[in-house]
């Protein structure tokens, strides 16, 4: 068997640099709802970011009408910069989580009176990291990074007769990364260390 990580996809993504004003934005419609704040904080070159998404699959949906999704995905993302020991110092959380059920069947036999039985899908991950970054000399990026994520998914399945079958998985990883590069356009060169500790079950 391979490592876990052969089996899962990465995303590598950059967030909004807070400006120097505050700032909001926000847009709201028949299926999601979200707010982004950023801005400064005090007069020290500080300054944080602030992010909310809210979904709703299936609330235009007819409530007699057991063939529509039902369920909530949503997410937060927080995040704080500042100067520090002569470099910059970033704090970043983000939480997420999704909920859908299905119904087993399109129709009961007395679909008026009785709530059919309903299948169920759930999965939710929070992730905490810390970076310090120093540009030294020439060329020369010195980068501390910790991190902790922990992922959780779980499948309720119902037969129309019978017990029902609950599938449920955890993953939680810790790591810390030390690093020092140096790059120009012709060349690039680094040295670093990472420890990662992993769990599953």
């Amino acid at each position: 068997l391979g490592p876990p990580d052969a089996l899962s996809g990465t995303v590598a993504a950059a967030t909004r640099a807070p400006g120097m004003e505050l700032r909001a934005q926000g847009t709201v419609s028949s299926s999601h709802g979200r707010v982004t704040l950023h801005g400064p904080l005090g007069a020290s070159g500080a300054g944080f970011l602030l992010s909310a998404r809210s979904g709703f699959p299936g609330i235009v949906a007819p409530g007699g009408d057991p063939s529509y999704l039902r369920g909530r995905t949503g997410d937060v993302l927080a995040k704080v910069e500042t100067p520090a020991f002569g470099g910059r110092l970033r704090v970043l959380g983000y939480d997420s989580g999704n909920e859908l059920d299905a119904a087993t069947l399109a129709e009961t036999p007395d679909s008026a009176t009785t709530e059919p039985t309903r299948n169920g899908f759930e999965w939710d991950s929070r992730s905490f990291g810390i970076e310090w970054g120093r540009v030294v000399g020439d060329g020369v990026a010195m980068r501390i990074q910790g991190w902790n994520a922990r992922g959780e998914a779980e499948a309720a399945w119902r037969p129309t007769e019978g017990a029902g079958f609950r599938l449920e998985s955890d993953r939680e990883d810790q790591g810390i990364l030390a690093a020092v590069q140096r790059g120009s356009a012709e060349r690039f060169s680094g040295a670093g260390i990472r420890l990662q500790r992993s769990r599953t079950s």
